[in-house]
């Protein structure tokens, strides 16, 4: 969950939900990062109210483009990870992340580890939700958990998991206490699944 370039503005529009209309390739060019055209990304209904055991994913859908598929005919391996890169990022947009503010402040996303399982071929013009959900298991660590759904019949396509952590940019190491620090940037905590504190409960 690095910090990429013109990252601010990307998210801001996203978080409307809608796909900036510029220009494809100076786009591309200028965010590499960037995955396939995307709806908006919001919180999956259940006709059960939702434990703080078993949260409701995050969801934000992807419509594969003939810039994600390689010589194979199915969407390349990295591109797997920039879908899930960006879901995050429209997670947090939604719960009222404020990028400039984040940055102004010296913090900025790192990523500790990841994992792919490669379950399914995508192919152009599938669409996908990919599925997010934020766990705490540490004080320095965010592990974030998704899923890839191809619309069409269901199938899981991947599965990521990845340790994500905050730099302090100016000590230049991980903060104490992530999910402390993700609390005062966010307007709605339990959009990412940060857990309710004492001042809430």
């Amino acid at each position: 969950m690095a910090m990429m370039p013109g990252l601010a503005a990307q998210v801001g529009a996203l978080g409307q939900g809608r796909v900036c209309a510029r220009d494809t390739a100076t786009a591309r060019a200028a965010e590499p990062w960037r995955p396939a055209l995307v709806g908006t990304g919001q919180r999956l209904h259940s006709t059960t109210t939702p434990t703080t055991e078993t949260p409701m994913p995050h969801s934000t859908r992807i419509t594969i483009r003939s810039d994600d598929i390689d010589s194979n005919g199915h969407v390349r391996a990295s591109q797997y990870y920039n879908y899930a890169v960006h879901a995050r990022w429209i997670a947090l947009s939604q719960a009222g992340l404020s990028v400039k503010q984040l940055a102004a402040a010296g913090f900025s996303p790192v990523e500790l580890d990841v994992s792919i399982r490669y379950l399914h071929e995508l192919m152009l013009g599938d669409e996908i939700d990919v599925n997010t959900r934020f766990e705490y298991p540490s004080p320095k660590v965010v592990k974030v958990i998704q899923s890839a759904i191809r619309r069409s019949d269901g199938a899981v396509a991947a599965e990521l998991i990845s340790l994500t952590g905050l730099m302090n940019l100016t000590e230049r190491k991980l903060v104490d206490n992530a999910a402390a620090v993700w609390r005062r940037f966010v307007r709605h905590p339990s959009m990412v699944d940060l857990p309710v504190t004492d001042e809430q409960s």
